[in-house]
């Protein structure tokens, strides 16, 4: 994501600029943010009926703090950094969503499973959660990793109830070229193998945080 936003940088910059000022941009411009607004409030507000998400979670504020504080963040990154400094940026950033999540859906009493490409980052995450949580390193692009991860998954809490999706991207490509692969293929491949363990739904609720 950081890659894209920055090879468009001046694009992005133009667009926030006139969006201050005409009605048609800013919509344009905000139009793909109020909709992953809105995806991410239903998710917060269907979680805490199913009692997944604790009733003192402001569903409203937290939306617009994931969405729009993390575009905010990415833009001044961009603004003020050479690309050095990237990689750590989009791991922090990954870091303080995926983890949050985690920590919410920990507080609120459900068994935590974490996933990601390193172990020691994954037990300090598990070790600062309420109840701990089950460790699963894993790279889910790697043929086979998802349904290793699934099946471990079960065996440690016998069921699945809600899938974090934190990885994705961008794209800015016009519509006459064919679009660039996103890194989604991991997440794509762990929900098509949770899919006979998610009761009583067919397939999980997902959380979707593209870092």
């Amino acid at each position: 994501m950081l890659t894209i936003r920055r090879a468009n940088a001046k694009v992005l910059a133009a667009l926030r600029e006139v969006a201050g000022y005409d009605r048609t941009i800013r919509g344009f411009h905000s139009a793909d943010l109020e909709e992953f607004d809105e995806a991410v409030l239903r998710t917060v507000e269907e979680q805490q009926r199913r009692g997944a998400t604790g009733e003192d979670v402001a569903a409203v504020a937290a939306s617009r703090v994931i969405v729009w504080g993390g575009g905010a963040a990415i833009a001044r990154h961009i603004e003020v950094d050479d690309g050095s400094g990237d990689a750590a940026f989009a791991r922090e950033l990954g870091r303080i969503w995926w983890s949050t999540t985690a920590e919410l859906l920990a507080r609120a009493g459900a068994r935590v499973v974490l996933t990601g490409r390193s172990a020691e980052s994954l037990r300090k995450v598990a070790d600062s959660l309420p109840g701990g949580a089950e460790v699963i390193a894993a790279d889910l692009t790697a043929p086979g990793e998802a349904k290793r991860v699934f099946e471990t998954t079960i065996g440690h809490v016998g069921r699945l109830d809600v899938l974090v999706n934190n990885e994705g991207a961008e794209n800015f490509t016009p519509p006459t070229r064919s679009p660039k692969p996103t890194s989604c293929g991991g997440s794509t491949a762990a929900r098509r193998c949770c899919s006979p363990a998610a009761r009583p739904r067919t397939w999980p609720s997902t959380v979707a945080a593209a870092s």
